[in-house]
C-alpha cells in the first residue's frame, strides 16, 4: 500500500488537531510530518518558480507591482486587474530583469487581466492549469508570488470554503476562500495543488488579509479564452432578475423572477414573473445566489434551459444566450445586491518603485 502524500494529510492533520485530538510536537517530529510537508512545499515552490514573474504597471506617479503566471509560449500570462487596471505602461520581471508588456485585455469584473511580455520563452516556463473542481474544504494549496520587494516565495494554506458572496457582495462566480497569507506584491499569484497544477489566482484579500479569494481554474480558464479571442469577457445573459421569495417555498425552493428585462430574450420567451426557479442548465435551483456559476459560465450564442414553477405546474423554456450589455450591472441571472469590485484588490498591490 502506498502511504498518502504529507501534503494531502495535512488537511486531515488540522482537523484531526481541531478535533480536540491531541498530538505533541514530539510524535510530530517523530513522524517527520513536518519535514515531509516542508519538503513538498519546496518541491512546488521551485518546480513552479520559474512560470511565476513580478509584473509592475505605471499609471502617472503610481505604480502597482503584482505578481503573474505564464499561460502560454506567446509570453501570455495572467494576472490580477487590480494590478494593471488601465495602465498602459507594464512591464513584466524575470530572474531580475525586465522586459516591456501589453495588456492583451482585462476584467474588472472577474479581477483578471491577460499580459503579453516580449520575453524569450526560454526565460519562463508554462504553468499547466489544473481542475479546481477536485478541491473542498482542508485541501492543502501553495501560493507562489512576489511579496514586496523580495524575491519570490511560496505561501502555504488550506482552502476554507467556496462562496459566492462576501458580506452581501455576490462574486460573478463562486471563489475559493483560504487562509493563505498574501503581502502586497502576491495579488495575481497562482494557487497550486500537489502536482503543481494551477487551481486558483488570487485576486482578493479580505479582514485584514485573514481571508484571502481566489478565482478557480476553470473560471481563470474561461476569462482568459475570451480574453484572448475579443480582448474582453463576453458575458451572457437573457434578460432576467431573480430574487429571494419571502416564506417556505414549495420543494424548497426560494429563487423567484422579480423581472424580465423589455427587449432580452427572456421578455418574449414565456417566462413571467413570479415564476419559481426550478432548474437553471440541469442544475437545482434553490436560493438567488445558485443561479451565479450557470450564469458565469453560460456563452454568447449557447441556449440556456430553464425550468420554472408556476403553480403546481413545471415548465421548460429554452433561451438564447446574448452578450450582456455593457451599461448593464446585471449578468445572466442575478440576485438582488449589485456587484461592487473590491478597493481591497488595488489597494493591497500599491507601492513605490
Amino acid at each position: 500500500m502506498i502511504p498518502p502524500s504529507p501534503f494531502r494529510v495535512v488537511g486531515r492533520l488540522v482537523v484531526f488537531l481541531l478535533g480536540g485530538c491531541l498530538l505533541t510536537c514530539h510524535d510530530l517530529v517523530g513522524q517527520g510530518l513536518f519535514e515531509s510537508i516542508e519538503r513538498e512545499v519546496n518541491r512546488i515552490f521551485l518546480t513552479a518558480r520559474e512560470g511565476v514573474a513580478r509584473v509592475w504597471a505605471r499609471q502617472g506617479e503610481l505604480t502597482t507591482v503584482g505578481t503573474g503566471f505564464f499561460v502560454a509560449h506567446d509570453g501570455s500570462l495572467l494576472t490580477a486587474w487590480g494590478v494593471v487596471g488601465s495602465s498602459r505602461e507594464v512591464a513584466v520581471e524575470i530572474d531580475g530583469r525586465r522586459y516591456a508588456a501589453q495588456v492583451v485585455g482585462g476584467d474588472r469584473r472577474s479581477g483578471v487581466a491577460l499580459v503579453r511580455a516580449a520575453a524569450p520563452q526560454s526565460r519562463y516556463k508554462i504553468l499547466a492549469m489544473g481542475d479546481s473542481r477536485c478541491l473542498q474544504p482542508g485541501s492543502p494549496v501553495v501560493a507562489v508570488g512576489y511579496p514586496l520587494n523580495l524575491p519570490a516565495a511560496p505561501s502555504f494554506g488550506l482552502v476554507a470554503g467556496m462562496d459566492t458572496q462576501f458580506l452581501n457582495q455576490f462574486f460573478p462566480t463562486t471563489h475559493l476562500r483560504t487562509d493563505v497569507s498574501v503581502s502586497p506584491g502576491q495579488i495575481g499569484s497562482p494557487l497550486l495543488n500537489d502536482h503543481c497544477e494551477v487551481v486558483g489566482m488570487v485576486v482578493m484579500v479580505a479582514d485584514n488579509r485573514r481571508i484571502t479569494y481566489a478565482l478557480p481554474s476553470q473560471a481563470l480558464e474561461r476569462i482568459r479564452d475570451d480574453l484572448v479571442s475579443y480582448g474582453r469577457v463576453r458575458y451572457g445573459w437573457v434578460g432576467v432578475e431573480v430574487e429571494e421569495a419571502p416564506g417556505e417555498m414549495v420543494e424548497g425552493k426560494f429563487a423567484r423572477i422579480s423581472r424580465l428585462i423589455p427587449g432580452t430574450p427572456a421578455a418574449s420567451s414565456g417566462l413571467q414573473a413570479g415564476d419559481i426557479l426550478y432548474e437553471l442548465q440541469g442544475k437545482p435551483i434553490h436560493y438567488p445566489r445558485d443561479v451565479v456559476d450557470p450564469a458565469f459560465y453560460a456563452r454568447v450564442g449557447q441556449r440556456l434551459s430553464v425550468a420554472v414553477l408556476r403553480g403546481e405546474t413545471l415548465l421548460r423554456f429554452s433561451l438564447p444566450v446574448v452578450e450582456r450589455p455593457i451599461a448593464s450591472e446585471n449578468g445572466l441571472l442575478v440576485a438582488p445586491s449589485k456587484e461592487r469590485a473590491s478597493e481591497e484588490v488595488r489597494n493591497v498591490n500599491v507601492s513605490r518603485p
